[in-house]
């Protein structure tokens, strides 16, 4: 874990949907050795961003390995996970929107509102560190994470907003 220990970002161009691509592919043994399917559902024309590889790659696994655990504990049969990405124009600047939508337990009421802070955890052997190091590369890259839990149905929707030149604006404004 490396939330305490400063960052040194490594941007470049990315092509999204190979670093979704990427990320799935990585959780993919974990989720069918539990029996959850992972679905992709990207739209089409998903630009390429401007960031640090590693640490995208890094918070989108982070909400894929939350949303199997939560689909472990919560789900009594047929789990289900679905990694979006859309393109999205919020603040007037283009942006990538990707969301990990699950079928599990939801947002628990008492962490709901601590969720991304350091050390928050419902988990016995959780650190409480994986949602705060999204938070944290989502900020780096002057982007938003945010979590909700689904209406209608159980399961939860974590959203990671990056805009697409998010890291070269912000080496332009230093």
């Amino acid at each position: 874990m490396s939330y305490t220990k400063p960052d040194r970002m490594q941007p470049d161009w990315q092509d999204t949907c190979n670093m979704l691509d990427t990320c799935y592919a990585s959780v993919l043994p974990n989720a069918h050795s539990s029996d959850i399917t992972i679905k992709q559902t990207y739209s089409a024309g998903i630009p390429a961003i401007y960031c640090d590889r590693t640490k995208i790659l890094q918070a989108v696994q982070n909400l894929l390995h939350n949303a199997i655990q939560a689909v472990e504990v919560g789900c009594k049969t047929g789990g289900e996970i679905e990694l979006q990405a859309d393109i999205d124009y919020t603040d007037g600047q283009q942006s990538v929107l990707i969301r990990v939508i699950d079928n599990g337990h939801g947002i628990a009421d008492e962490v709901s509102d601590s969720l991304f802070e350091p050390f928050t955890t419902t988990r016995a052997k959780g650190t409480g560190l994986g949602l705060a190091i999204v938070q944290r590369i989502a900020e780096q890259h002057g982007g938003k994470v945010w979590a909700k839990n689904r209406e209608g149905t159980d399961g939860a929707e974590f959203a990671l907003l990056l805009p697409i030149e998010g890291l070269l604006s912000m080496s332009d404004a230093a």
